[in-house]
């Protein structure tokens, strides 16, 4: 069998028979080395075979950062069930929805996370959907792998009906703001080879250690390269459970962490923390990969000079394809643009509104296809139809250009774009223009209905004292900004709503300034 052919069971045991005792995956409380790890998920498997889990069962897995993350989800995976992976911020309308398109068989919840007590919910979803015999708790699985673990480990040993590398892995959930979110299926091959090229584009090794702080079910933190391309490599993985910065940089020092994968909200965090903190020895730590959002350039330098390391962006998704910029790639490069695609196969295109391609430098939406990006969305055609085009690119929805030297560049959203009198304003442009004033910390730009004008532009900002209006534009118009760019709206606030995968959530913004309105 080539690498090329394993599913994810199989190549954790590849992994163990290669890396033995080295530490595979810590999170402070506890710590496996590899053959611990696999042997974990072989009594894991026997257990969850026992209450009924069998090959094609679907399972909501909503699992915070601790060791039993990796090993519950290698687990399913060799017993072929599917776990379709939740993050911690998804509620129960969310996950009732779906529930009610996946029909789940079983249900792995945390108790308690942060401030939200899961366990009533999980308790009702289980019983509406006819899961409550096969309900967990990840603080179960302790206890529930400890007795008879030797008799589990020869029971697994012997099974021989294991899923193959074509078999649908996981479910991943799409990051819209709105709705339910749509199934990304991932198969056993494509999301190895996800993991693999992406984790070549890091220089990931075995001397490698990276640090999971973004929920473990995010892509981002999963396999591009995440948990599974350090395993791959016979790095260490640090699962970081609470979103702390203060730990965060505690746990880069207790580690020697080389690599972390971090959202723009995240950075700006990291940023902050150092400029009032700086005693923590980050020495060990080579590359930040960074995606998820808009990272604009300042916020590049910022993250290089204070933490003492390189940037690596990254525009990536769910449904598959990643740009990454090159390790060595110059600082016009890191700082600016989100590299190329992580494999030869990968294929893009920049195109206008009628699909036609764009010259390099000019705007347009980008479209992609390749060996691990998704033909289509989970039994949802209406999805498809809207997201694929004939020719079997999925449409981003991504404003993008391509630079001379052959990088893309991400602009924004292309249905973000704001039409204000007739003019064409990206939002990512704006906010870029405006995060260049020393007073403003973070800020998002969006659209409102105006029936005279289209849109007002309205910015949310945060900022290290008062500022008004007429301050924002006088120093937009200092520094050249076209005056139908300069904002309608100012709006301060303490902290930017977020979306479950850390992107700043423009919906719920807009949703505060009308409820504002109608108060």
């Amino acid at each position: 069998m080539t690498t090329a052919d394993l599913t994810l069971d199989a190549a954790l045991s590849e992994w163990s028979a290669q890396y033995g005792d080295h530490t595979a995956v810590t999170d402070g409380q506890t710590a496996w080395d590899y053959r611990q790890l696999y042997e974990k998920t072989l009594v894991l498997a026997d257990l969850l075979r026992k209450r009924g889990i069998v090959r094609g069962s679907r399972v909501i897995m909503q699992m915070t950062n601790t060791v039993w993350f990796p090993a519950v989800f290698f687990a399913l995976s060799r017993i072929g069930a599917v776990p379709i992976l939740c993050l911690p911020a998804h509620k129960e309308l969310v996950i009732g929805g779906i529930c009610r398109n996946a029909k789940p068989a079983a249900m792995i919840f945390t108790r308690r996370y942060l401030k939200f007590q899961y366990e009533e919910m999980a308790q009702n979803l289980a019983a509406q959907y006819g899961c409550a015999e096969r309900l967990f708790f990840e603080d179960e699985f302790a206890a529930l792998t400890s007795a008879d673990a030797d008799a589990a480990l020869e029971r697994e040993r012997a099974v021989t009906d294991l899923p193959s590398a074509d078999d649908l892995a996981f479910l991943s959930l799409s990051g819209g703001t709105t709705g339910i979110p749509k199934l990304i299926p991932r198969t056993h091959r494509d999301y190895l080879y996800n993991a693999r090229v992406t984790a070549e584009r890091a220089a990931l090794s075995a001397e490698s250690v990276m640090l999971n702080i973004l929920p473990a079910a995010h892509n981002f933190a999963l396999g591009t390269p995440g948990i599974i391309g350090t395993l791959m490599c016979g790095g260490t993985v640090v699962m970081q459970k609470y979103p702390d910065i203060t730990e965060f940089f505690a746990n880069v020092e207790a580690y020697g962490v080389t690599i972390t994968s971090l959202v723009p909200a995240l950075v700006n965090m990291c940023i902050r923390y150092r400029n009032l903190f700086d005693d923590d020895d980050v020495s060990s730590l080579r590359y930040v990969m960074v995606g998820g959002a808009m990272f604009r350039p300042e916020e590049a330098e910022a993250a290089e000079r204070l933490m003492h390391c390189t940037v690596i962006q990254v525009f990536g998704m769910s449904e598959g394809m990643t740009f990454m910029t090159d390790c060595d790639a110059p600082e016009q490069v890191r700082w600016h643009d989100q590299g190329k695609p992580s494999a030869p196969e990968d294929e893009y295109r920049i195109v206008d509104a009628d699909g036609n391609d764009v010259p390099d430098g000019e705007a347009g939406e980008i479209i992609v296809r390749g060996p691990y990006t998704i033909r289509g969305y989970y039994e949802n055609p209406d999805a498809n139809r809207r997201s694929f085009n004939s020719a079997g690119y999925y449409l981003t929805g991504d404003r993008a250009l391509r630079t001379p030297e052959g990088n893309v560049r991400i602009l924004g959203r292309v249905r973000e774009q704001i039409n204000r009198a007739g003019e064409k304003i990206m939002p990512a442009a704006l906010e870029e223009w405006i995060c260049r004033s020393e007073n403003v910390l973070e800020c998002a730009v969006i659209g409102v209905p105006d029936a005279e004008l289209g849109h007002k532009i309205c910015v949310y900002a945060v900022t290290e004292k008062p500022m008004t209006l007429q301050e924002l534009n006088a120093f937009l118009k200092g520094e050249q900004v076209s005056d139908f760019y300069l904002p309608d709206l100012l709006r301060l606030t303490d902290a930017l709503p977020l979306t479950p995968v850390g992107k700043v959530d423009k919906n719920e913004l807009l949703r505060m300034l009308e409820q504002e309105e109608r108060s």
